[in-house]
């Protein structure tokens, strides 16, 4: 069988952790766009943020998802796809049994500088040791890889007990409710 050139699979192994969700960029960062696979299971949720420079496709390949999207609750089925215009602030979020799998598209590329990372209230981060920023499990050597920031321990202790006393902590028996 002859392969075709830039032809990658997409979708491997789970990549979410118990800590939190994951990330797979297959290309990188090609030309004017970023293509990801986003991995969540149950309870698992992105951070709500905004990108003031990129547009957004989110496309629900496996799992039902919840968003958030400028503050009201959307849900996303699987087999849909949302576009999320620039300066919209979002989040996803798994509120199934099962693992939830999202194809994301943002073009142009998004910078760090253009992303605004946000607080909302009913949108609270799942129990486990996540990126206090983005919320995702993907922390190596200190450094977040999905949204660059800083997760020492001190950091992850101090984010935890911070979400606990501030009542923004989802114990992981109620992530899946």
């Amino acid at each position: 069988m002859l392969e075709a050139r830039g032809v990658v699979k997409t979708v491997r192994t789970v990549s979410a952790t118990v800590e939190g969700y994951g990330r797979e960029i297959p290309f990188g960062c090609v030309g004017a766009g970023l293509l990801s696979i986003l991995h969540f299971l149950p309870g698992q949720a992105m951070a709500p943020h905004r990108h003031l420079d990129s547009d957004e496709y989110f496309s629900a390949l496996s799992g039902d998802a919840e968003m958030l999207v400028n503050g009201d609750f959307v849900d996303l089925p699987q087999g849909h796809t949302f576009l999320r215009t620039r300066g919209t602030l979002h989040g996803l979020r798994n509120p199934g049994p099962g693992l939830l799998v999202v194809q994301s598209f943002q073009a142009p590329l998004p910078s760090d500088d253009a992303t605004r990372w946000e607080h909302v209230a009913e949108w609270k981060p799942p129990a486990g040791r996540h990126c206090p920023r983005c919320w995702c499990g993907q922390i190596e050597e200190g450094r977040c890889l999905n949204c660059s920031g800083m997760c020492s321990q001190a950091g992850l202790d101090a984010h935890e007990r911070h979400c606990r006393s501030a009542g923004l902590f989802v114990p992981r028996e109620e992530m899946s409710n």
